[in-house]
């Protein structure tokens, strides 16, 4: 290690506040993506621990090269109580809620701490980023080590674009509208996926970010085919509106295209085409705090809910004609943050999903699912998070059966 020089940077606010600290060669962050270190606006916003990334704890610079390497991560442990029926899932996945129930339990985890390393290296016009970051909820009940994003990407300033390739967050997803909770995998409705993608991005007079995307086809779900096959990249395409204004902070319309290709029982194949159109963005409410907001995402289309969390399939088999049909689906969620200190805030978010299922589906197929959480969030240092949160969920069958659950959560984090 001679000849590196260590460097500790700290956060320039509380934590979950927003706005992190800069180090001199500033390093990527997970949720920001391509054009990551260019805006003027605030790219680690207050949400779930899913998503919430932490300045550098320390930076690395190596001479010659001039390369970055900055590690971050921190450490989150949660006390989950089930109060009514036992979902055996750190997750509060809507979709997994027993029926009929199950008996209520308690489990701790720490699923959702992280670490992350990164670099940043200045090039001619621009900059190069990578990043690999780990969880350890490779299993839903213990904790494993699990990949969740491995990327580099090449940011040009002088031309204000960017290419990245690896796995990370689905272009679909809009980071900068989701609603905090302490729940590690947020709201159902979600696009919760980090896959592989290749995505090129353009800025546009400081406010306007466009982004096309091809991702990875594999990851679809159909009730009764013997296997679906990955043949065609999905097509995503944004744009982002990014006025960082008194009222509007920002608004995002996306819309996707799909392949759904599958191998029946019967050892033909059938394929159709998905497609998906999402609204999303974060509004200001001035007149109740200076930082209090509301965000939403509204979603629908067709063969695109097993990309949701908490949502239906993308299609399912027609065994009588051995026709791959589509499940039209419409989601949304969102979230309302009011901040009462400095320090202490609360958080209401809910999430449904709607599935509209052709009428030869089985009764026990996933018609519906209810998502709705509030939380009081404090932080008693800079870098200590400390909240408690009651969550509800409801799943609904096609046949009308329906479960119900309950949790209590208690969760603090301390970022290094």
């Amino acid at each position: 290690l001679e000849g590196l020089q260590y460097q500790l940077e700290s956060l320039a606010a509380p934590a979950g506040a927003g706005a992190v600290g800069q180090p001199a060669v500033q390093a990527p962050s997970e949720v920001g993506g391509a054009l990551s270190q260019d805006f003027k606006h605030e790219r680690v916003i207050p949400t779930s621990s899913n998503f919430t990334f932490p300045a550098a704890a320390l930076n690395l610079s190596v001479p010659g090269i001039k390369t970055t390497i900055g590690i971050h991560g921190f450490a989150e442990g949660q006390i989950i109580s089930d109060l009514t029926n036992g979902l055996n899932n750190n997750e509060f996945d809507t979709s997994f809620i027993p029926i009929p129930s199950e008996p209520y339990q308690t489990k701790f985890s720490v699923n959702p701490s992280k670490f992350v390393i990164s670099t940043a290296t200045p090039v001619t016009s621009g900059r190069l980023n990578t990043v690999l970051a780990v969880d350890f909820n490779g299993e839903l009940d213990v904790p494993i080590p699990r990949l969740r994003v491995a990327y580099g990407e090449y940011i040009n300033d002088d031309l204000d674009f960017a290419l990245l390739a690896g796995q990370t967050f689905t272009t679909m997803v809009d980071l900068k509208s989701q609603p905090e909770t302490l729940d590690f995998a947020g709201p159902t409705g979600l696009f919760a996926r980090r896959q592989p993608v290749a995505k090129f991005s353009k800025l546009f007079g400081r406010e306007i970010l466009t982004e096309m995307a091809i991702e990875t086809p594999e990851g679809s779900i159909f009730i009764d085919a013997a296997e679906p096959l990955s043949q065609v990249p999905a097509f995503v395409g944004a744009v982002n509106w990014l006025p960082n204004g008194d009222l509007i902070r920002n608004l995002r319309f996306a819309g996707l295209a799909r392949a759904l290709n599958a191998e029946l029982t019967d050892g033909s194949e059938d394929s159709d085409l998905g497609w998906a159109f999402v609204g999303s963005g974060r509004v200001l409410l001035p007149l109740l705090g200076e930082k209090d907001n509301v965000c939403f995402n509204i979603q629908f289309g067709d063969g695109f809910g097993g990309q949701l969390k908490s949502g239906p399939a993308d299609a399912v088999v027609n065994l009588t004609t051995s026709e791959l049909t589509k499940i039209k689906v419409f989601s949304t969620y969102g979230g309302f943050q009011h901040w009462w200190t400095e320090s202490f805030r609360t958080n209401v978010a809910c999430g449904y999903n709607s599935a509209d299922n052709p009428a030869f589906i089985d009764g026990g197929a996933l018609k519906s699912t209810l998502y709705a959480a509030g939380n009081l969030v404090w932080n008693p240092l800079e870098k200590v998070t400390i909240g408690v949160e009651y969550l509800y969920g409801n799943l609904k069958n096609e046949d009308g059966v329906s479960g119900d659950a309950n949790r209590l959560l208690l969760s603090s984090r301390f970022i290094y």
